[in-house]
């Protein structure tokens, strides 16, 4: 019951972008179907290796779910970090395989599911990407020295694609959500102690 409450919250925060999702374009409304694709096959994860949902909140490039990580091994912590991109690889391999076969109009739906594993595996600290890089350092090295070099990767990655679309921006008039995502990274690296980690390496 606590399961289904919880996912009935996270599609009434999801429902304002679905809504908006589906009067921006026909892109959108799948978009939007795989984020919830990937979010519910993080909840379905977490609930087969028996762990908790401490709290959700929406983010400006999804939800963020918050687990209860003293109900999760390692490995259990991992399965479910990677259970959304896996889920949304899956789809977009039916996707194209449904496409090839009956000439159904699902190659779009399987890029734009591609294109959500592969944004959530980025190695950033707010991505399902840099929590798995973090667990695999973490598994060769201490807590704190895997932390500390996950945050300096998001670091490097955020001031990368902050760069790169600033001068897009300038030159092109185009890169505006990138240059927006890549501000967004930089707080959350920011309130994870990676520039403050930089700072004192740096000194």
């Amino acid at each position: 019951m606590r399961l289904c409450g919880k996912a009935i919250g996270i599609f009434f925060c999801i429902l304002p972008m679905v809504l908006s999702c589906a009067a921006a374009g026909e892109l959108m409304l799948p978009l939007a179907a795989a984020v919830c694709l990937h979010e519910a096959a993080h909840l379905l994860a977490l609930h087969a290796v028996g762990g908790r949902l401490r709290d959700f909140r929406a983010a400006p490039f999804g939800l963020r779910l918050e687990m209860d990580e003293n109900t999760l091994s390692a490995g259990g912590e991992a399965l479910v970090a990677a259970a959304g991109s896996a889920a949304n690889l899956l789809c977009a391999l039916l996707a194209w395989g449904l496409h090839a076969a009956f000439r159904l109009d699902l190659a779009a739906f399987g890029l734009l599911n591609l294109f959500c594993a592969l944004f959530n595996l980025l190695p950033a600290v707010s991505l399902d990407g840099g929590r798995l890089l973090c667990l695999v350092l973490g598994a060769v090295w201490d807590p704190f020295r895997a932390v500390r070099v996950t945050a300096g990767v998001s670091l490097l990655l955020s001031l990368a694609v902050f760069l790169a679309s600033s001068y897009r921006l300038l030159t092109t008039g185009e890169g505006l959500y990138a240059l927006l995502f890549a501000l967004y990274l930089l707080s959350v690296t920011a309130k994870s102690g990676g520039l403050t980690v930089s700072a004192k390496n740096e000194e």
